[in-house]
């Protein structure tokens, strides 16, 4: 069974400042011992093209940044589409500072995934969350 890593109307743990300033203080003990480094690649601006619609500029990278990376469920595999190559898909959750700065469609790379930002979630006040579905490079 896969695990869930964003639940659905989660209220904050508090409104109390001290509550909240303590588990923003535990969020970055954490990330301090399991903390990832991590340069987001955000999408450029739009820019309209003739005919309509519309291309982006070049991708800017944010970060880097510290996330927990967790690995949610197994590997999915998938045929490529080419017959002889499978794709391998993977889901992921990113834990990082309450602060951080992270979008949908953000994306990174390491040797031997590419990575995309599903979704993400602050609703906490004292962490972000997202999901995160990664295609592993095979060949």
């Amino acid at each position: 069974m896969e695990a869930k890593l964003l639940e659905a109307n989660v209220p904050a743990i508090s409104s109390d400042p001290g509550i909240m300033q303590a588990a923003k203080d535990a969020i970055g003990i954490m990330l301090s011992f399991q903390g990832f480094p991590i340069t987001l690649m955000r999408k450029g601006a739009a820019i309209a093209v003739p005919g309509g619609g519309h291309d982006f500029s070049d991708r800017v990278a944010i970060g880097p940044q510290s996330f927990k990376v967790t690995k949610l469920g197994d590997d999915i595999v998938e045929d490529g589409g080419d017959g002889d190559t499978p794709v391998v898909r993977r889901n992921f959750g990113l834990t990082g500072a309450f602060d951080a700065d992270v979008a949908i469609d953000d994306i990174w790379s390491d040797d031997d995934n590419d990575y995309r930002v599903e979704s993400v979630d602050r609703e906490s006040g004292y962490k972000t969350v997202a999901e995160v579905t990664a295609f592993a490079k095979v060949g």
